[in-house]
């Protein structure tokens, strides 16, 4: 996850793991705004893609390895 998505894990925290899963369960609508505004200041930085992100197809992929979410 660190090399292929380009994750800082030390800024990353359980509760923003929880927050994203809230947000896809209780606001889909909101969480696919966000995450459109979040791809259009990348691509508007010029640091290009991210798989995931730019594509809406990663709605119905778990946030979390089925083995670490415990």
């Amino acid at each position: 996850m660190v090399h292929v998505e380009q994750i800082d894990l030390t800024q990353v925290k359980r509760v923003d793991f929880e927050i994203i899963s809230y947000l896809k369960e209780a606001h889909p609508d909101l969480y696919r705004s966000l995450r459109r505004a979040a791809r259009g200041r990348r691509n508007a930085q010029g640091l290009g893609s991210l798989p995931g992100l730019d594509d809406d197809s990663a709605d119905d992929l778990p946030l979390v390895p089925e083995s670490s979410a415990r």
